[in-house]
């Protein structure tokens, strides 16, 4: 395994446990973030490292999540922040 793709584990996992804390997101919000984190964890199950058309969508998605907390949950905000971050490192 990677460098990357365990920092990317990790910071997932810190996700899970950040997203323990806050309140139930709105609908929308819920859907984006969970169809995101499956895409990504599919991503990682296959270990891929190159990037597909429907690639983009997922730093989409995350990226509206992390703009939705950033006044109300900075720390989940940044953590969905480094997760985009290292989809980019490996060229997701």
């Amino acid at each position: 395994m990677t460098d990357d793709l365990a920092r990317l584990r990790t910071t997932l996992q810190q996700l899970h446990d950040e997203l323990d804390k806050v309140e139930p997101a709105d609908p929308e919000i819920q859907t984006l973030l969970s169809g995101a984190m499956a895409d990504i964890q599919a991503k990682i199950n296959r270990q891929e490292g190159r990037a597909s058309d429907d690639d983009g969508s997922i730093v989409d998605r995350l990226s509206s999540v992390a703009r939705h907390y950033e006044e109300t949950h900075p720390t989940l905000s940044g953590i969905v922040g480094s997760i985009i971050d290292a989809l980019s490192r490996m060229g997701i």
